[in-house]
């Protein structure tokens, strides 16, 4: 009796489970579940410890969904697809590759990331993007996903930085390359070498010693000399590039530029010199000598006619100095945005009315002027007749340092006034007082734009071989 109520009993508990099965939904067949035994192995080299394999075999797997060893590790024999990331800060690049079974693969370089941890966050997107066409053949085409009747909702995983993805390959050595007018070379363009010569024009892809010819091109980077008697181009510099008129790099120079024309590089650390023009729209640290300077933020020297820049931590020496800020500017007019272009208009004791400009940054500043003054003068013509002069004219400049302090700025300046003798029709304008002077004095802004000044000075003057100091008091607006 007990043994067929077992009996019933398991046949009522099997039919109810075969019930439950039938209506329960199915088991979600990822292609991840039907390749859990696929892994992927990592290679990582690194110029920084901060961007380790173990670092990055953690967040590829996240990106993945599989598994990843490192390379060395018992499971990575087991892999069927290699990832392989090359992080080289001093070079500036980070570069990625993908590889599966068959040997198939694809390599990209982006420029490197600021950080150790962007280098990671990219690295490893970079990686699943590569990984995404080349996973789908290896795990095979996905079967149907039944969704579950509720879904649990999945975060999204955050995304690393946007990155600049650039088509590479590890290009062939040739050690030496000889071109006429490239392509008629020895050798492809896509190539390493140690030294290429051209004829009219070359072009490789890597320069790890020197290039030199007539018009020079290295296409990724040079490590060593470039000249090329007309131009010379690469992408990276790191040693010295001579271009005959121009010199280029659209990145970065980490040495000397030079050309009779034009240097023009984005980031440059080290010298660019030119007779015309140095160009630089990123970041430069070092120094730039040419009748024209333009660069980014500035840290060092720029000497030249005319000097550029944005944020200036160093001095600009040249006619005319312009930066957004900090600069110490030596020049006839410097401006910056802290500083500005003010008109001027003031009257003093010895100089009865003065109209200038005022070219200022934040500290220093010049201003170019015209004065008019009265003496007790007379003048005699050619036939005896006595003709009174009493008006004078004359150009002016001054240079000082002021000291901001809100809307208070003390100031203190030297300067130099030349009087001239108007001409009639006998009399030509005649050098009467050259003037020296020395003021103190400070402004107080009222509104935008609108200064009132007043200081004391003195004025030395001469006239004939006879000098006199005298007092000076002044006062005027600033516009």
């Amino acid at each position: 009796m007990v043994r067929s109520f077992l009996v019933v009993a398991a046949l009522v508990a099997s039919t109810a489970s075969r019930a439950v099965a039938a209506e329960s939904p199915q088991t979600i067949d990822r292609p991840a579940d039907k390749v859990a035994a696929t892994i992927v192995r990592l290679r990582v080299f690194s110029d920084d410890p901060a961007v380790s394999g173990a670092r990055v075999s953690g967040k590829l797997a996240s990106e993945l969904h599989l598994e990843v060893a490192l390379e060395g590790a018992a499971r990575a024999s087991l892999a069927t697809a290699t990832v392989t990331i090359s992080w080289r800060p001093e070079r500036g690049e980070l570069a990625v590759s993908f590889s599966d079974a068959s040997g198939r693969t694809v390599s990209r370089i982006v420029e490197a990331p600021k950080t150790s941890e962007a280098a990671i966050a990219a690295a490893t997107q970079l990686a699943a993007n590569l990984a995404g066409n080349e996973a789908a053949e290896i795990l095979g085409p996905p079967k149907p996903i039944v969704t579950p009747a509720v879904p649990a909702p999945r975060a999204t995983p955050p995304r690393g930085p946007r990155v600049e993805i650039y088509a590479v390959w590890d290009p062939e050595y040739r050690p030496v390359v000889a071109s006429l007018f490239a392509p008629l070379s020895t050798s492809p363009s896509r190539v390493r070498t140690n030294f290429e010569l051209n004829l009219l024009y070359g072009r490789v892809w890597v320069v790890d010693g020197a290039q030199l010819g007539v018009a020079s091109v290295a296409a990724s980077s040079v490590d060593g000399l470039q000249f090329g008697y007309l131009f010379a181009y690469t992408r990276r510099l790191s040693g010295l590039q001579i271009g005959g008129a121009t010199s280029l790099a659209s990145r970065d120079v980490r040495g000397v530029q030079l050309a009779s024309a034009l240097n023009y590089a984005r980031d440059v650390e080290g010298w660019q010199s030119s007779f015309l023009v140095n160009a630089a729209s990123g970041d430069v640290k070092g120094v730039q000598t040419a009748a024209a300077n333009v660069g980014g933020n500035f840290t060092g020297l720029q000497i030249g006619g005319v000097n550029v820049a944005k944020k200036v931590r160093g001095v600009q020496l040249g006619l005319i100095n312009v930066s957004d800020e900090g600069a110490v500017p030596i020049g006839l007019f410097n401006v910056s945005n802290d500083g500005g272009i003010h008109p001027m208009v003031w009257s003093s004791w010895r100089s009865y009315l003065n109209v200038g400009v005022k070219f200022a940054t934040r500290h220093v500043y010049s201003i170019l002027n015209a004065s008019m003054h009265r003496f007790d003068e007379t003048g005699v013509t050619k036939s005896g007749t006595i003709v009174p002069n009493n008006w004078f004219f004359g150009p002016g400049a001054f240079f000082g340092v002021q000291f901001p302090a809100g809307r208070f700025r003390p100031f203190i300046d030297v300067g130099a006034v030349a009087l001239l003798r108007p001409p009639d029709s006998v009399l030509n304008w005649t050098l009467v007082a050259p003037e020296g002077k020395l003021r103190v004095g400070a402004s107080f802004e009222i509104a935008p734009r609108f200064r009132p000044m007043v200081g004391l000075g003195v004025t030395s003057v001469t006239r004939g071989s006879e000098t006199q100091i005298l007092p000076d008091i002044f006062g005027g607006f600033e516009f």
